[in-house]
């Protein structure tokens, strides 16, 4: 007879269509009881699958256990495994994280390079982590002590592009039941007692109190998060309704009238899902509220945009020529689309030896020290007063004496792009990379940039 964890994840997966028998899973499988589980299940029903494991290496010779334990299991399994190692706490130092930001960006680049590396093969994939509906609670209860939105009380969802949760709507102590009944072994994470992290501190120490008076509770928070779901997708609905009525187009720029702002209901709220998709903070909200009996000619300003107060309305003005030929984006990978059929993709390397180093930048491709950049990154036009420092040069240079150097033609010059990190040109695309950009032997994760001819 089949287990009823069987049967519920087949029609889960059904009902999502998170995956079929065409589809070839990738399951993060780091070697505890949730990821050994789902692995276990999808073996059970002949998935077609392969396994992937990160080494972050910041448990001693308890991650090299784990490691070991992983191919273990995958030999026994007869699976393919995608492995690596990680100097976590290096990137963490490099780009200004904490530990838990760097394991978690490190694993998806590595995750995505294995998918994306697959996929050209033709196949459909997946990446299938083994979150599960106590995961999905304790992340309800973060958001919740942050101050987040009805966005935030959605919990984990059950996919998120090519990521799946197969798992989610399982609770731990039925994952465990199963792991129990089928002699399974798997191996236990020294640090998941401790409280030091959040999400530990809330899973040992909140839920159990909270337990006390509410032994419902896991269940109740996991259905507030599927309302909440619910909740979210009306609430989209009306706020793309209520900014469709207010915000004007003028030659590609947007804006709202001051006075139909200060009548406008909830206000906050609107404003800030308004303003964040042209880069500016939660933050900034309140000065825009400012803005709104500013003096004319008062703006505030994000990485990409100003918001200007101009007699009477609120204008949201690109830093660049137009808002048409603006590109930015706040994450890895991403493409941009170029005049003349080009297009630019980008996307994170990772290399951590000089062995491993790739090589030099081109004109077709960049290599940049991931460790410099910050975000968002900008894809606009040359303009006039643009300079930087070329490679290999420390003093700068106009981007407009470079283009003319090169003896390029006015049509040629109207088609050059540069790509902007922090008001810095990083490159002028097709052309010449910023030295200040540049890798060097200290260079321990690279952003790769490559421009092609759009097929």
């Amino acid at each position: 007879m089949e287990h009823p964890l069987i049967t519920r994840l087949k029609v889960f997966a059904a009902a999502q269509n998170l995956f079929d028998k065409n589809t070839l899973v990738l399951v993060a499988l780091s070697g505890g009881k949730d990821s050994v589980v789902l692995t276990h299940l999808l073996k059970t029903f002949a998935q077609p699958m392969e396994l992937m494991h990160c080494n972050f290496q910041l448990r001693g010779q308890e991650s090299e256990r784990d490691e070991l334990f992983v191919k273990q299991w995958a030999e026994e399994l007869q699976l393919p495994l995608h492995h690596r190692r990680f100097d976590t706490d290096r990137y963490a130092e490099i780009n200004r994280c904490s530990i838990q930001v760097a394991a978690r960006e490190l694993r998806y680049v590595f995750f995505e390079q294995i998918r994306k590396g697959l996929a050209q093969q033709g196949k459909r994939i997946r990446i299938a982590t083994a979150h599960h509906a106590d995961d999905s609670a304790e992340t309800v209860l973060m958001h919740l002590f942050r101050g987040t939105g009805i966005e935030g009380l959605k919990g984990i969802p059950a996919y998120n592009g090519a990521i799946i949760r197969p798992l989610i709507w399982a609770t731990s102590s039925e994952i465990e039941n199963y792991a129990t009944q089928n002699s399974l072994k798997w191996v236990e994470d020294s640090s998941n007692p401790q409280s030091t992290y959040t999400r530990n501190f809330i899973r040992n120490k909140v839920i159990p109190l909270v337990e006390e008076s509410f032994p419902q509770a896991l269940a109740g928070i996991t259905a507030t998060a599927k309302k909440a779901a619910e909740a979210a997708l009306l609430y989209r609905e009306m706020v793309e309704i209520k900014l469709k009525k207010a915000i004007k187009s003028d030659r590609g720029i947007e804006k709202i009238a001051v006075a139909q702002w200060q009548k406008i209901a909830p206000r906050t709220t609107l404003i800030w899902e308004w303003i964040k998709k042209f880069g500016f903070t939660e933050g900034q909200t309140g000065e825009v509220e400012k803005l709104l009996v500013a003096q004319n000619g008062k703006s505030i300003h994000s990485a990409s945009h100003r918001l200007l107060n101009n007699r009477g309305w609120l204008l949201m003005v690109p830093n660049t020529i137009s808002e048409a030929t603006l590109q930015y984006t706040e994450w890895l990978p991403a493409d941009f689309v170029m005049p003349e059929g080009k297009s630019l993709t980008i996307s994170k390397e990772m290399a951590f030896t000089l062995e491993q180093m790739p090589a030099k930048s081109s004109l077709q491709e960049a290599l940049v020290d991931a460790a410099l950049l910050r975000f968002p990154l900008i894809l606009r036009p040359a303009k006039p007063g643009d300079y930087f420092y070329p490679l290999g040069m420390q003093k700068k240079k106009k981007v407009a004496r470079l283009l003319i150097d090169l003896k390029l033609s006015m049509a040629e010059k109207e088609q050059v792009y540069v790509l902007v990190s922090n008001q810095r040109i990083v490159w002028v695309v097709g052309y010449r990379l910023d030295d200040r950009f540049k890798i060097t032997d200290k260079t321990r994760n690279i952003v790769k940039i490559h421009m092609e001819l759009s097929r």
